[in-house]
């Protein structure tokens, strides 16, 4: 029987397997496991060149906007942690044991000799962070991966398999230093259960790792993380210090909204730690006056970076560590409550053991929050999806009715240049009522505002733009928004002038109008302005193309329609009275559409003043293309019935549509009227 020792010049220690002894029994190789468990990294120490500065990064722009049922509310202290990670490694070993499934030792796993000729090879003098994470990536990953994967897969030789640790990630914003993943795609042919095979589809990344340099993590930084524990009041998250300009300003980065985030499942149940929610107070002897203020506001940021990044990935257990010192951190997603191990130091503890257990808890996390999430149990904040610091995907008919809902606008422009005139960018608007009245104007959370991202300009008072509501843009040209603005008090009062005359109509029953997404008027809500200038804008749907842009996509199902639509505003009590062909509007599709835009200057006309009526609908066959002023006479010309066919195959004959102002266009082979200016 092979013995085995524990001191570093005994020859056994070094002891290699080329294959399995006969006289080897399974009590042997549970003492070989024993002996990794008892494992000790080397103390690193600073380079004469080390890296001097202590600083750490202060919470980024990801942090800063991390939605507030994602953010970190309460900081618990659960010195426990360790233990019951060190109990789930023995508990690991003895289940291995009792039902056969130890693998026999072999020159895979972890032996002394071979740590020792891995540390031999890694350990110098440090410099910088980066080589604080190749040394664990290098030793205590590579051993422990192996060893927990060995045992919680059961796998018949000692190897990591399809467990990977990695210092990679494909992100560019909420970014760990490591992570620890079950590869989709295996590089060997390692067998695994169908259910961890479903963690590895589920949750790409199972757990992180935050490295600080061994200036940055002090002992004293780590033990003020763990101080904040102290305290019974809520972590103090660090938001965005700019104000309520924070929307707008930002904005201007990304083109969506200030609000960061990631879907969450839910925890689990149980908890993989059993002490987790039996948490005790921190000890007495833990008086946050003992450290500095800089260790505090340090720690401070390094929590918040670490949950930050916890979130992102949707990960239970975070590990901080800076080379010596290390604290373990189980996240806890409902209470929004971050649970501390104590410092632990690296060099003086079994550390084999600890994250033997550590590695191991976090798969049978992942695992039963992966069992979890199947219908119908899937909760709501598990389908959430954020684009980059977007929130909740949503349907063009959903934005459109979100933003006619919001009281609160925010213009912007898509241009580097930012050349567009005439519109305050980067500013506030706020919702005028139909009785031209303010409401309380207190801008309260991001569902109380929409965002006009501005594409193009027409003159200088009309632009078009794309609607943004929690980040998600319009993506149908037919849905996007015109803007018209107006600066002084009598352009303001006709433009309110305009909104009134829509809505008019749109409640008379003339559909065929522009959706009306609101009137709104500048507020400086930051108070910086001495003389604030007066600014509104009336944001409408964007109907199509003026007429006269697109003449060869003329039809006669628009001519009907755009007599209809005329005769229902005339039946409305108004005229347009400043009807030409740019606010004629097209729009190209299956069933065709047209409007009739800019009524600012609309008025009502009395019972029987039948002759402005009239006179309107001339001029309309006088504004729309030719062949139409051949009707004005009365004629039918041949060239008239050749452009305009009296019969529509898809509608069986009709000539456009009787009983409705929408109908089917004929297959045309020129024109597009996605070419056409939009509509002002």
């Amino acid at each position: 029987m092979t013995s085995i020792s524990h001191g570093a010049g005994s020859s056994a220690a070094y002891h290699t397997f080329s294959s399995a002894s006969s006289a080897e029994t399974p009590d042997i190789f549970h003492d070989y496991v024993q002996q990794f468990f008892r494992y000790r990294p080397e103390t690193l120490r600073k380079a004469k060149n080390h890296t001097p500065s202590p600083k750490t990064r202060t919470p980024a722009f990801f942090d800063r906007h991390l939605d507030s049922h994602l953010q970190l509310l309460h900081v618990v202290y659960l010195p426990s942690i360790t233990a019951d990670l060190m109990k789930i490694a023995d508990d690991a070993l003895q289940a291995a044991c009792l039902d056969g499934s130890l693998p026999p030792m072999s020159d895979q796993f972890p032996t002394q000799l071979h740590r020792e000729a891995v540390a031999e090879s890694v350990t110098e003098p440090i410099i910088c962070e980066e080589q604080i994470r190749n040394f664990y990536k290098d030793t205590t990953a590579q051993f422990c991966s192996r060893v927990a994967a060995t045992l919680e897969f059961q796998l018949p030789v000692w190897t990591s398999g399809r467990l990977r640790y990695t210092l990679s990630a494909d992100k560019n914003r909420g970014i760990a230093d490591g992570f620890l993943k079950i590869d989709k795609d295996p590089y060997v042919n390692t067998p695994i259960s169908e259910s961890y095979t479903l963690v590895a589809g589920t949750f790409p990344t199972l757990a992180l790792w935050e490295f600080k340099s061994l200036t940055a993590g002090t002992s004293n930084v780590m033990e003020a993380i763990v101080q904040q524990t102290v305290s019974c009041l809520a972590f103090s998250w660090e938001g965005c210090d700019i104000g309520k300009k924070c929307i707008a300003l930002h904005a201007r980065k990304d083109g969506s909204p200030p609000v960061t985030g990631n879907r969450m499942g839910l925890d689990a149940d149980p908890p993989i730690c059993p002490s987790v929610g039996k948490s005790i107070p921190g000890p007495p002897n833990r008086s946050s006056a003992v450290l500095s203020k800089n260790d505090r506001q340090k720690a401070g940021y390094i929590t918040q970076q670490t949950w930050s990044e916890a979130v992102q990935d949707d990960v239970t257990f975070v590990v901080i560590n800076s080379g010596n010192f290390e604290i373990i951190g189980i996240r806890n997603r409902k209470q929004q409550t971050l649970f501390l191990s104590d410092v632990i130091k690296v060099d003086d503890c079994d550390y084999g053991r600890l994250h033997t257990g550590l590695y191991i808890a976090i798969l049978r996390d992942a695992l039963n929050r992966t069992l979890q999430l199947r219908p119908p149990n899937i909760p709501a904040s598990w389908t959430r999806s954020y684009n980059q610091q977007a929130v909740t995907k949503m349907s063009n008919d959903d934005i459109m009715n979100q933003a006619c809902l919001r009281d609160w606008l925010v213009i912007q422009s898509s241009s580097k240049k930012r050349s567009l005139t005439g519109f305050k960018l980067d500013t506030y608007y706020f919702r005028v009522n139909p009785s031209k009245e303010l409401k309380d104007n207190t801008l309260t959370d991001l569902r109380s505002f929409f965002r006009i991202i501005l594409q193009a300009q027409f003159g200088q008072f009309i632009a078009k733009g794309i609607l943004e509501v929690d980040g998600v843009r319009l993506k149908d040209p037919s849905s996007t928004a015109i803007i018209k603005v107006a600066h002084t008090d009598d352009a303001i009062a006709k433009l309110y002038r305009e909104h009134e005359v829509y809505l008019n109509l749109l409640k008379a029953g003339v559909s065929e109008l522009p959706r009306i997404i609101g009137f709104f008027q500048y507020v400086d809500i930051e108070g910086l302005e001495e003389y604030p200038l007066s600014c509104a804008v009336l944001i409408t749907q964007d109907m199509g193309s003026p007429v006269c842009h697109v003449p060869e996509d003329f039809t006669r199902q628009h001519l009907t329609l755009f007599q209809k639509l005329l005769t229902k505003i005339h039946q409305a009590g108004f005229v347009h009275t400043k009807l030409s062909r740019d606010n004629l509007i097209i729009r190209a599709g299956d069933p065709v559409r047209v409007s009739i835009v800019s009524l600012g200057d609309a008025r009502r006309v009395g019972d029987g003043q039948t002759t402005a009526f009239d006179d309107e609908d001339k001029l309309l066959l006088k504004l729309l293309p030719n062949p139409c002023k051949h009707l004005l006479s009365g004629e039918t010309t041949e060239a008239f019935n050749e452009a305009f066919p009296t019969t529509n195959p898809l509608n069986n004959g009709d000539d456009g549509g009787a009983s409705e102002l929408s109908v089917s266009e004929p297959p045309r082979k020129k024109g597009r009227i996605s070419k056409g200016r939009s509509s002002l």
